[in-house]
C-alpha cells in the first residue's frame, strides 16, 4: 500500500468518525429533548393542568421542542466541539516522516528510538515552560495550557488523544517538568551555534 493510499484510508476513518460522533450528538440532543418533554408533561399532570391524553401532550411537547431545537447545529454541541479539538491535536502532534527516520532495522529486531517531543499537544507550538499533568504524564506548554483551562473551566481535559484520563485539568495538578525545560534550552542553545 502507498503511502497515498494510506493517508486516504486515514482521512476516510477521520470523516467516519467525525460522522459517528455527529450521530451520537444528534441522539443525545432527542434523548435531552424526550427527556424535557417528559418533566414539562410531568409537571403539567402533577399542577392538574391536563387530566387526560397524556401520550398526545407529551408528543405535541417533543414536537415542539424537535422544531425550536431543528435549528441547532450539531457541528456546535460542546461534545462535537471538545471531540474535534481532540482530534486535531492528535493528528497534528502525529508526524509519519519523523517516525520513518527512527526505525532501525536489525534482522528480525524492529527497534524504535523515542523522540523527545517539544511541541505543545494543545497549541502545537513549541513549548518554552514545559508542565505536566500529574495525573496522566502529559506535558503542555504552560501558557497554553491555561488558556484552555480558562476557556473550558471544569470541562478541561488532557488534548493528548486517546488519553484515558478523565479528570478534569486544574493547574494544581500541573508541575514542572524541569528534565523536559533543560532540553529545550540545550536543544534551544545548539540552534544558535
Amino acid at each position: 500500500m502507498s503511502i497515498a493510499q494510506d493517508h486516504g484510508n486515514e482521512e476516510g476513518m477521520l470523516a467516519d468518525l467525525r460522522q459517528t460522533m455527529l450521530e451520537f450528538v444528534r441522539i443525545e440532543n432527542e434523548m435531552q429533548q424526550f427527556k424535557t418533554a417528559a418533566e414539562s408533561v410531568h409537571k403539567k399532570i402533577r399542577d392538574k393542568a391536563i387530566t387526560d391524553e397524556y401520550s398526545k401532550h407529551l408528543k405535541d411537547e417533543l414536537e415542539r421542542l424537535k422544531t425550536r431545537g431543528a435549528k441547532k447545529d450539531l457541528e456546535k454541541h460542546e461534545k462535537f466541539v471538545d471531540f474535534e479539538e481532540r482530534l486535531q491535536a492528535a493528528t497534528a502532534s502525529y508526524e509519519p516522516e519523523q517516525e520513518a527516520e527512527d526505525v532501525q532495522i536489525d534482522g528480525d529486531l524492529i527497534m524504535t528510538q523515542g523522540v523527545q517531543s517539544t511541541k505543545c499537544p494543545y497549541t502545537q507550538q513549541e513549548m518554552e515552560y514545559p508542565v505536566k499533568n500529574k495525573h496522566c504524564g502529559h506535558t503542555y506548554d504552560r501558557e497554553g495550557i491555561a488558556a484552555l483551562i480558562k476557556h473550558r473551566g471544569n470541562k478541561a481535559r488532557c488534548p493528548v488523544g486517546g488519553c484515558p484520563n478523565t479528570k478534569a485539568l486544574v493547574v494544581k495538578d500541573l508541575v514542572a517538568d524541569t528534565e523536559l525545560r533543560a532540553f529545550i534550552l540545550r536543544k534551544n542553545s545548539q540552534r544558535h551555534i
